[in-house]
């Protein structure tokens, strides 16, 4: 786990992590705690998500996004009016 942090810390031109939370929503169930969904969900919190393409993202990803950080309260750069739109 401490690799990947790295990882995507250190990446964050090349940040994968839409698209490995994709893959992590789509191939595992999301338990309290499961510390990858989570390290995931906190870095692409840290990105705007009108920079992220539509492809990197997938829909049932972006709702786990939006419903851990409503739930968690965790820092989330995007604005409401941006998540909306």
């Amino acid at each position: 786990m401490k690799t990947v942090a790295n990882t995507l810390e250190k990446n964050y031109q090349d940040n994968y992590s839409p698209e490995l939370l994709t893959k992590v929503v789509d191939t595992m169930e999301h338990t309290e705690d499961n510390a990858l969904f989570d390290l995931l969900i906190n870095a692409v919190a840290k990105i705007p998500l009108n920079t992220i393409d539509f492809s990197r993202l997938s829909i049932s990803a972006l709702q786990h996004l939006l419903s851990f950080s409503h739930e968690k309260k965790i820092p989330f750069v995007t604005s409401e009016y941006e998540v909306f739109r």
